[in-house]
């Protein structure tokens, strides 16, 4: 992966939607990790359903896949009662090129079910089914994060497979707030052709350059390719 902080290209990713009222995924400078720009989908007082995709899909490491990382804010309309949301986001993944969708937890094809794949930043709430969310009944990330938080995605399960991944926010037929902050997100380089790394650490793994990730930043430090 190359560490995509939203400040060049927006190749990487392709955005998609419905919903009358609002808008899908654009760049903002509304509020951002790493310096100035982030993608955000913002929270309308109406149905609306955004995407934002990966462009490529990513070969995962038959050996050593290590994990996917990204850096959000969210500030969504939630209950007062604990663990339950009315908008928020979800990360999603597709084994067949995006014909088919499943929320970063669940299972699909040959890959199961797993309740601890999101190492760091789980989903905080459960979206409720009465107000016509198209995330109804799902986790989420929903309410006020406060402060852009690291999320980490497991992708042993993926080992040795092609995947798609996308955000997906998604709000219900009532009440506005700000919406969803992403940044600093580990993306297939589009312009360097393929898969440069993954994770943390600094190796070459399976002839796949590992970028050096600053725990505390979480930029990249060394983007070099395999040769």
């Amino acid at each position: 992966f190359s560490v995509d902080d939203v400040e060049g290209t927006t190749d990487n990713f392709v955005v998609s939607g419905t919903g009358d009222v609002g808008a899908n995924f654009v760049v903002s400078t509304l509020q951002a990790r790493s310096p100035t720009h982030s993608w955000f989908a913002v929270d309308p007082a109406n149905l609306s359903d955004r995407r934002l995709t990966y462009a490529s899909a990513v070969p995962v490491p038959a050996v050593s896949p290590g994990s996917l990382n990204f850096w959000h804010r969210y500030d969504t309309e939630a209950s007062s009662t604990a663990g339950v949301g009315y908008d928020g986001g979800v990360f999603e993944y597709s084994l067949d090129g995006g014909v088919t969708w499943s929320d970063i937890l669940a299972a699909q094809g040959t890959v199961p079910a797993n309740a601890g794949r999101i190492t760091a930043g789980p989903y905080n709430r459960t979206i409720s089914s009465s107000f016509g969310s198209a995330l109804a009944g799902r986790q989420a990330w929903s309410g006020d994060s406060g402060a852009f938080i690291q999320t980490s995605v497991s992708l042993a399960d993926f080992a040795g497979r092609s995947v798609t991944f996308r955000f997906r926010f998604a709000s219900d037929n009532s009440v506005a707030d700000t919406g969803w902050f992403i940044d600093d997100i580990d993306a297939v380089d589009t312009v360097g052709g393929g898969f440069n790394g993954l994770g943390q650490g600094g190796e070459i793994r399976d002839g796949f350059a590992v970028h050096l990730i600053d725990d505390e930043t979480g930029h990249a430090l060394v983007s070099d390719s395999a040769g």
